[in-house]
Protein backbone atom coordinates (compact mmCIF):
# COMPACT_ATOMS: atom_id res chain seq x y z
CA UNK A 1 0.00 0.00 0.00
CA UNK A 2 1.28 3.39 -0.90
CA UNK A 3 0.97 6.61 0.73
CA UNK A 4 -2.26 7.79 -1.54
CA UNK A 5 -4.07 4.36 -0.72
CA UNK A 6 -3.18 4.94 2.71
CA UNK A 7 -4.88 8.29 3.19
CA UNK A 8 -7.66 7.39 0.90
CA UNK A 9 -8.47 4.57 2.91
CA UNK A 10 -7.87 6.38 6.64
CA UNK A 11 -9.32 9.87 5.55
CA UNK A 12 -12.20 9.63 7.72
CA UNK A 13 -9.89 8.38 10.85
CA UNK A 14 -7.64 11.22 9.42
CA UNK A 15 -10.39 14.32 9.25
CA UNK A 16 -11.33 13.43 12.87
CA UNK A 17 -8.04 13.09 14.04
CA UNK A 18 -7.48 17.32 12.56
CA UNK A 19 -10.56 17.83 14.53
CA UNK A 20 -10.39 16.59 18.19
CA UNK A 21 -6.67 17.58 18.06
CA UNK A 22 -7.32 21.47 18.27
CA UNK A 23 -10.24 20.58 20.50
CA UNK A 24 -8.30 18.84 23.01
CA UNK A 25 -5.16 21.77 22.68
CA UNK A 26 -7.84 24.17 23.54
CA UNK A 27 -9.83 22.27 26.49
CA UNK A 28 -5.93 21.63 27.86
CA UNK A 29 -5.06 24.96 27.75
CA UNK A 30 -8.46 26.31 29.40
CA UNK A 31 -7.82 23.50 32.16
CA UNK A 32 -4.68 24.69 33.02
CA UNK A 33 -5.58 28.13 33.34
CA UNK A 34 -8.59 27.08 35.47
CA UNK A 35 -6.23 24.81 38.01
CA UNK A 36 -4.54 27.62 39.23
CA UNK A 37 -6.73 29.81 39.34
CA UNK A 38 -7.44 30.89 43.42
CA UNK A 39 -11.18 30.87 43.23
CA UNK A 40 -11.25 31.76 46.77
CA UNK A 41 -10.35 35.24 45.39
CA UNK A 42 -12.94 37.49 43.90
CA UNK A 43 -11.28 40.29 41.94
CA UNK A 44 -13.73 42.98 42.70
CA UNK A 45 -12.99 42.98 46.04
CA UNK A 46 -10.39 44.31 48.31
CA UNK A 47 -8.30 42.25 50.84
CA UNK A 48 -6.20 42.89 53.73
CA UNK A 49 -3.30 40.87 53.76
CA UNK A 50 -2.18 39.70 57.57
CA UNK A 51 0.73 38.38 58.26
CA UNK A 52 0.17 35.48 60.54
CA UNK A 53 3.28 35.46 62.56
CA UNK A 54 2.93 39.41 63.69
CA UNK A 55 -1.10 39.71 62.92
CA UNK A 56 -0.09 42.86 61.24
CA UNK A 57 -1.10 43.99 57.40
CA UNK A 58 0.43 44.85 54.41
CA UNK A 59 0.69 48.78 54.29
CA UNK A 60 1.87 51.53 52.56
CA UNK A 61 2.90 53.75 54.79
CA UNK A 62 1.75 57.36 54.87
CA UNK A 63 -0.90 56.55 52.24
CA UNK A 64 2.17 57.54 49.89
CA UNK A 65 1.56 57.63 46.42
CA UNK A 66 4.75 57.71 44.87
CA UNK A 67 6.85 54.58 43.04
CA UNK A 68 9.65 52.41 45.09
CA UNK A 69 7.86 52.95 48.08
CA UNK A 70 8.78 50.18 50.30
CA UNK A 71 6.09 48.12 51.86
CA UNK A 72 5.77 47.49 55.58
CA UNK A 73 3.95 45.77 58.07
CA UNK A 74 1.24 47.89 60.47
CA UNK A 75 -1.39 47.63 63.00
CA UNK A 76 -4.46 47.19 61.67
CA UNK A 77 -6.41 50.65 60.53
CA UNK A 78 -9.10 50.08 58.00
CA UNK A 79 -7.83 52.79 55.69
CA UNK A 80 -7.40 52.04 52.11
CA UNK A 81 -3.60 52.06 51.89
CA UNK A 82 -3.68 48.60 53.93
CA UNK A 83 -6.41 47.35 51.10
CA UNK A 84 -5.43 45.21 47.92
CA UNK A 85 -6.78 43.92 45.17
CA UNK A 86 -5.57 40.60 43.02
CA UNK A 87 -6.02 40.54 39.54
CA UNK A 88 -5.93 36.78 37.78
CA UNK A 89 -2.87 37.84 34.69
CA UNK A 90 -2.94 33.78 33.86
CA UNK A 91 -1.77 30.21 34.80
CA UNK A 92 -1.84 31.16 38.47
CA UNK A 93 -0.41 34.34 38.16
CA UNK A 94 -2.15 37.39 39.81
CA UNK A 95 -0.61 41.21 40.26
CA UNK A 96 -1.75 43.15 43.34
CA UNK A 97 -2.78 46.45 43.50
CA UNK A 98 -3.15 49.06 46.47
CA UNK A 99 -6.50 50.68 46.51
CA UNK A 100 -5.50 53.68 47.78
CA UNK A 101 -1.90 53.80 45.27
CA UNK A 102 -3.64 52.30 42.65
CA UNK A 103 -0.03 50.90 42.50
CA UNK A 104 1.14 47.33 41.63
CA UNK A 105 3.55 45.33 44.13
CA UNK A 106 6.88 44.99 42.96
CA UNK A 107 10.41 44.24 43.87
CA UNK A 108 13.33 46.08 44.50
CA UNK A 109 17.11 45.23 44.79
CA UNK A 110 18.92 47.69 47.23
CA UNK A 111 22.56 46.77 48.73
CA UNK A 112 21.71 42.57 48.55
CA UNK A 113 18.26 43.02 50.44
CA UNK A 114 15.09 42.55 47.70
CA UNK A 115 12.53 44.92 49.32
CA UNK A 116 8.63 44.77 48.76
CA UNK A 117 8.11 47.94 47.06
CA UNK A 118 4.97 49.86 45.34
CA UNK A 119 5.27 50.81 41.48
CA UNK A 120 3.28 51.95 38.61
CA UNK A 121 1.63 49.01 36.75
CA UNK A 122 4.41 47.94 34.04
CA UNK A 123 3.34 44.17 33.24
CA UNK A 124 6.21 42.87 34.45
CA UNK A 125 7.44 39.37 35.69
CA UNK A 126 8.76 41.90 38.87
CA UNK A 127 4.69 42.49 39.50
CA UNK A 128 3.13 39.26 39.22
CA UNK A 129 2.97 36.67 42.13
CA UNK A 130 1.60 33.43 42.93
CA UNK A 131 0.03 32.54 45.74
CA UNK A 132 0.55 29.06 47.38
CA UNK A 133 -1.42 27.45 50.06
CA UNK A 134 0.25 26.83 52.65
CA UNK A 135 -2.39 25.21 55.46
CA UNK A 136 -4.74 26.23 57.66
CA UNK A 137 -6.53 29.17 55.01
CA UNK A 138 -2.57 31.07 54.91
CA UNK A 139 -0.33 31.68 52.01
CA UNK A 140 2.79 32.23 50.68
CA UNK A 141 2.87 35.28 48.50
CA UNK A 142 5.73 34.03 45.80
CA UNK A 143 7.63 36.85 43.49
CA UNK A 144 6.98 34.78 39.62
CA UNK A 145 10.39 36.92 38.79
CA UNK A 146 12.45 35.49 41.50
CA UNK A 147 10.59 32.93 43.27
CA UNK A 148 11.11 34.36 46.36
CA UNK A 149 8.71 34.78 49.34
CA UNK A 150 7.61 37.79 50.86
CA UNK A 151 9.25 37.43 54.47
CA UNK A 152 8.52 39.69 57.54
CA UNK A 153 12.32 40.01 58.51
CA UNK A 154 13.53 37.71 61.51
CA UNK A 155 10.08 37.44 62.72
CA UNK A 156 9.74 40.83 63.67
CA UNK A 157 6.30 42.29 65.24
CA UNK A 158 6.89 45.69 65.08
CA UNK A 159 4.67 47.80 63.12
CA UNK A 160 6.88 49.69 60.04
CA UNK A 161 9.23 46.80 59.49
CA UNK A 162 9.71 46.73 55.85
CA UNK A 163 8.58 43.69 53.65
CA UNK A 164 11.47 41.43 52.14
CA UNK A 165 11.62 39.03 49.75
CA UNK A 166 13.90 35.68 51.21
CA UNK A 167 14.34 32.28 50.02
CA UNK A 168 11.44 29.69 51.80
CA UNK A 169 11.78 29.21 55.36
CA UNK A 170 8.17 27.94 55.97
CA UNK A 171 8.12 30.29 59.19
CA UNK A 172 5.05 32.10 59.86
CA UNK A 173 6.60 35.58 59.33
CA UNK A 174 6.27 33.77 55.57
CA UNK A 175 2.36 32.71 55.55
CA UNK A 176 -0.27 35.71 55.01
CA UNK A 177 -4.05 35.47 55.17
CA UNK A 178 -6.18 36.80 52.25
CA UNK A 179 -9.12 38.46 54.29
CA UNK A 180 -12.06 39.89 52.61
CA UNK A 181 -12.41 43.55 54.22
Amino acid sequence: MNFKDFILQNKNKIISILFILPVAVVFCWITFDIRFRVYSINENRYYQIINKNSGKRLDVPGSASGDNVKIIQYDATGSANQLWKFVYVSKGLYKIKNKYSQKCLDILNENGVTYLVQNQDNNGSNQKWILRKSGGGFYFIVSSASNNYLDVPQSSKNSGEKIILYPQTNNDNQKWEIAKK
